[in-house]
């Protein structure tokens, strides 16, 4: 998520004042994954502070539902669910 430390990345936490902020460095959670080989493919988005019912900010806007655009996967993890469902559409797996 976008609220999450990744060295480099952007981590607005979906909030328009932190629009061009980026991590100096990683999270200890994230330092703690690298060090176990994950490999970090992806900062997904995400309402702001992570507080909303649907993944919606002034950042970069909603996130759809890949298979139906008209919808929303919703919740503070909605671009991790859109992500999935494209793994698994590809028959791949994301941590």
């Amino acid at each position: 998520k976008t609220g999450k430390y990744f060295s480099g990345l952007n981590f607005s936490a979906g909030e328009l004042r932190f629009g061009s902020r980026k991590a100096e460095q990683d999270a200890e959670a994230v330092k703690l994954l690298r060090a176990a080989g994950a490999i970090h493919i992806l900062v997904s988005n995400t309402p702001e502070l992570c507080m909303m019912l649907e993944t919606f900010n002034k950042v970069t806007g909603t996130t759809n539902n890949p298979y139906d655009l008209r919808r929303t996967p919703g919740g503070s993890s909605g671009g991790e669910v859109s992500s999935n469902a494209i793994a698994h559409r590809l028959d791949c797996v994301i941590f």
